[in-house]
């Protein structure tokens, strides 16, 4: 989302963005996340860390040179859809070689 938000030149865009940020502060997304996977045992340990950190950087470099654009429609897509974030930023490989790393 910070992604989103600093890439938009629209004010339009700023406000959307920002009032959805808002929410995710409010209603401590990443808390809820958090206690649920406590609740389910299912924190991630170091391993776990260690084992997906290649996928999650190479993930994180693709979206950081995506268009301003396209970080928000994936953005939605993941949220809106629970979509694995994976399969989406396959999909968007994919469809957009002049975006690829």
């Amino acid at each position: 989302m910070t992604a989103a938000y600093l890439s938009i030149a629209s004010p339009e865009a700023h406000s959307v963005i920002q009032a959805n940020l808002r929410r995710e502060v409010r209603d401590n997304d990443p808390g809820m996340l958090r206690k649920f996977a406590i609740a389910a045992r299912a924190v991630p340990t170091d391993s776990d860390a260690l084992a997906v950190y290649r996928s999650l950087e190479s993930a994180r470099q693709f979206v950081g040179q995506l268009a301003a654009v396209k970080i928000v429609l994936l953005t939605e897509a993941i949220l809106a859809l629970g979509i694995p974030v994976h399969t989406t930023l396959r999909r968007f490989s994919y469809s957009s070689s002049s975006d690829r790393p």
